[in-house]
């Protein structure tokens, strides 16, 4: 139904979320569906601040319902609704079929990742079933794949056979072993009107994702916004401390371009020199011991968990045994939240958490921390930057990796009114991304 997004595109704390719930409440006879990163920011914010628009988020219901069903039951009932991103992107044909009956108003706050890399198979096996012409590549279908192979259950290769079917799984035009999984665009088809809130959503995968598919994007000017913008880059400018630890610079002084990339943290691994540069932050804590308590970090995730699931294994870091990088993920205890239904659940949370996915977006609960250690340096996935080159879409890479920063580092402290925050960017390319965009050095 929609070909046009509308995109609200103003700097963190701007009030982005603010306004559209205001435009929400002043346009109560519209029919919502917002979406946003956190489970927490859809159960709770959206739920306790639209004010007269009565938003519910899909549950676990008492019957047994899964949250999809109980999606499908909301939507079929013309509700207002608040979900997050993977929920959202997860929605089947039954569930657009109502979106697009009652003419719901989508609102997604901060961008989706609509294409992601596809690696469930190693390449190798990719090749030989490319090879035997298993697998076909449409190129005017923006090179959608088909697996023309009719496998039994349980075939190894079942997985690969269903995502194909079901026309998500996409490939360069050369070689034809990498692969990425996309949402079918019918997800943002079937919405009346479409909402992006977000900044930089033009060097964004999203944005890359609808152009790709056809869609055309209109930035909405708001005089207040473009006002508050200032604002908050002067007070970042003021309150933004960016600080060196010289035995990790020079450590890193003579690196490539690519170091701190997700590649030379692997070569690290398997060097096993990956805690070398905790060990510079961690000394450096240690001089600093303001920031002992108040940090967090960030780092590629295979560093701070273990992949084997089924048999403890000390990740990488905890091995190390680092005085004030021990226990990155937080310690896990239990306790009783009350769902948007009023009835209560135990889950288990994660305390004193030092670590964050680089990713991370849309929390507040990190605001108290007042030193950030942005030990990564960010690329578009490979893959994914081929395939988006193959067809015609150039991703910047220096903006694109300053948008994620920016993102990350605005978890902290410094998203509060007068907060002052101390951060510690290992990469001199994105420090420098850093610097330019602040306009200091």
């Amino acid at each position: 139904m929609t070909k046009e997004i509308k995109v609200i595109d103003y700097v963190m704390g701007t009030g982005k979320t603010k306004y559209i719930f205001e435009y929400m409440q002043a346009n109560p006879h519209k029919k919502y569906i917002y979406v946003t990163p956190l489970l927490s920011e859809a159960e709770m914010r959206a739920v306790e601040q639209c004010g007269s628009i009565s938003m519910v988020s899909p549950v676990v219901d008492e019957r047994g319902n899964t949250k999809s069903q109980h999606m499908l039951e909301l939507l079929k009932e013309g509700l207002n609704i608040s979900t997050t991103h993977t929920m959202f992107k997860n929605l089947r044909k039954q569930h657009l079929k109502q979106i697009e009956y009652w003419g719901y108003t989508l609102i997604i706050d901060e961008t989706v990742d609509f294409i992601e890399s596809y690696n469930d198979y190693n390449q190798a096996d990719i090749k030989d079933l490319s090879e035997r012409g298993d697998l076909l590549v449409h190129e005017d279908m923006n090179g959608r794949v088909s697996m023309e192979w009719d496998i039994s259950e349980g075939n190894t290769y079942e997985d690969l056979k269903g995502m194909c079917d079901a026309g998500l799984v996409y490939s360069t035009k050369k070689p034809h072993t990498m692969l990425n999984v996309q949402v079918p665009p019918v997800i943002i088809d079937a919405a009346a009107e479409v909402f992006v809130l977000t900044y930089l959503y033009e060097h964004s995968l999203m944005r890359s994702f609808m152009d790709l598919h056809g869609f055309t994007h209109k930035k909405l000017i708001i005089p207040h916004l473009e006002d508050k913008t200032k604002e908050v880059k002067e007070r970042i400018r003021t309150n933004l401390k960016i600080v060196e630890v010289k035995a990790a610079d020079n450590y890193l002084k003579n690196t490539y371009k690519a170091a701190l990339s997700h590649s030379w943290w692997n070569t690290m691994i398997k060097k096993n020199t990956a805690t070398d540069l905790f060990k510079f932050c961690s000394n450096w804590l240690n001089n600093n011991l303001e920031h002992k308590d108040s940090f967090f970090f960030t780092c590629p995730k295979v560093l701070v968990s273990s992949e084997n699931k089924q048999r403890r294994t000390k990740s990488v870091l905890e091995k190390a045994k680092l005085r004030y990088f021990s226990n990155p993920l937080g310690e896990s205890v239990t306790e009783e939240i009350l769902d948007t239904q009023g009835k209560k659940h135990k889950v288990k949370k994660t305390v004193n958490i030092k670590w964050l996915f680089s990713g991370t977006k849309a929390t507040n609960d990190f605001c108290d921390r007042k030193m950030c250690f942005y030990l990564i340096n960010v690329y578009p996935n490979l893959a994914v930057q081929h395939y988006l080159g193959d067809y015609g879409l150039k991703i910047d890479e220096d903006m694109y990796a300053l948008s994620e920063m920016l993102q990350f580092i605005w978890r902290g402290n410094i998203r509060t009114e007068g907060g002052e925050m101390t951060v510690y960017i290992a990469s001199p390319r994105m420090k420098k991304l850093l610097q330019d965009w602040i306009g200091i050095h």
